[in-house]
């Protein structure tokens, strides 16, 4: 098993003209997208919220948070990010695979498409799940 990449433009919700081509190490333990601070600087992101993260070693770091829109396979999306610092590194987080219905596929080092699941119960009846693929 390896490191699955993936390569998105990504841009800012004012100034949709100012786009980034990122290249992410996709990181299905991470719930929302982490920009390096060059990228959020090119792009002007503004913070919309401070919140605290805890890393995979257990510390805890403060952060900026805020939106922008990707864009992927002539598909876009909007996804919420965070403002990293200098020395974070470009990791797609799990909410913008999944505005996307991607999902990793560390075997094949790549990221595929999801099927989207909708369970739901109705009076009477077993629940059962619709399968949109």
């Amino acid at each position: 098993m390896g490191f699955v990449t993936v390569e998105m433009d990504v841009a800012s919700l004012a100034e949709p003209e100012r786009r980034a081509r990122v290249r992410f190490l996709a990181d299905s333990g991470a719930m929302y997208t982490l920009l390096p601070e060059a990228i959020v600087r090119q792009l002007r992101l503004k913070p919309v919220e401070q919140t605290v993260l805890q890393v995979a070693d257990g510390r805890r770091i403060r952060r900026q948070l805020g939106d922008a829109r990707f864009y992927f396979r002539g598909k876009q999306r909007i996804a919420t990010v965070i403002l990293g610092k200098r020395k974070d590194p470009a990791l797609l987080g799990v909410t913008t695979l999944e505005a996307f219905r991607l999902e990793v596929d560390p075997v094949r080092r790549r990221v595929k498409p999801m099927p989207l699941l909708l369970y739901s119960v109705n009076p009477g009846q077993v629940a059962g799940a619709l399968v949109a693929v």
